[in-house]
């Protein structure tokens, strides 16, 4: 590669680092300043500000240290993975990825500026050309191993993130083993039907106490009328705009539906699947409640709750 073409790629490097840099760190900040408005300050938004502030200062610096740019834009990255950690939503480890993209450029860049590459013998050009190369495979590769165990985002290896809950269900009663500890993205539920009825398994992840959830027809019902937004924030079922019981007039009346599970067979064994998603991972203190809702079954005691350690 002569010395003029070398530039030229330097300059092209340069120029994509300092757009993705400078966008991506303005379209931080605004949807920081959109979500303040219907939010207070939190820990993971002082963290977002550094973020912010150290990305501005490498663009900023890219001007005339393009080396340091570089590097000041990749601690921005690590410091967008270490968000992971507070639970932030998947998205800004891709905003961390583009950084990193970024970083990688600015240094790519500053390589190819130096005298010193065109005085090199060929082999020598070749082999830090392809460490180049190699740096865009491996360094986003590392970076997405830190977001996997860092941030406990499942990328690589899901048997990492998983766990597996033995449970059994009677004829009136179910239960399950110890609760895990720790944080997982998914739990596997390996449900045995130990009764002589066939039963209906349905996991639920949340707060509210198993005995009031509300009963139609006797199972748990799958929609939340008007005054009961605990219920509808809780399950994210659907929910009707007006009380149960005043149906406004015209309106059909809704349709009586069941939450639907997994059915098991006297003597069978079912595996099913609970994931969290990236803001409601399995942490400790998640309360998951598992019964069976075929009709009358919930009302006659077969459920649980399983909270993890």
């Amino acid at each position: 590669m002569s010395a003029t073409s070398r530039q030229r790629l330097a300059k092209g490097m340069r120029r994509a680092a300092r757009v993705i840099g400078l966008g991506v760190t303005v379209f931080l900040f605004f949807a920081l300043c959109i979500s303040l408005i219907f939010r207070e300050l939190g820990v993971g938004d002082v963290l977002v500000i550094v973020s912010l502030g150290i990305a501005l200062a490498g663009c900023i610096v890219s001007w005339w240290r393009e080396w340091l740019a570089g590097i000041l834009l990749i601690l921005t990255t690590f410091a967008l993975v270490t968000g992971l950690a507070l639970h932030w939503t998947w998205f800004w480890w891709w905003l961390g990825l583009l950084f990193l993209v970024a970083g990688v450029l600015f240094l790519i860049s500053s390589w190819l500026s130096r005298p010193w590459l065109s005085r090199l013998p060929l082999p020598r050009r070749v082999f830090v050309l392809l460490g180049m190369v190699l740096a865009f495979l491996v360094v986003p590769f590392l970076f997405l191993l830190c977001v996997e165990f860092i941030g406990g985002t499942v990328i690589f290896f899901p048997s990492l993130h998983t766990k597996e809950v033995a449970v059994e269900i009677g004829d009136g009663w179910v239960k399950s083993e110890p609760a895990p500890s720790g944080r997982y993205n998914y739990i596997t539920f390996k449900v045995t039907n130990v009764g002589g009825e066939t039963h209906m398994f349905v996991v639920l992840k949340t707060s509210l106490d198993p005995r009031n959830f509300p009963v139609e027809n006797g199972q748990v019902r799958g929609y939340a009328y008007l005054d009961e937004p605990e219920w509808a924030a809780a399950t994210g079922l659907p929910q009707y705009g007006f009380k149960a019981g005043e149906v406004p007039p015209r309106v059909p009346p809704p349709t009586p539906k069941p939450i639907e599970g997994v059915l098991v067979a006297p003597g069978g064994t079912a595996v099913v699947e609970r994931w969290g998603s990236y803001m409601q991972r399995f942490n400790s203190g998640t309360v998951l409640v598992l019964f069976c809702n075929c009709p009358d079954h919930y009302e006659r005691g077969e459920y649980t709750t399983l909270t993890i350690r």
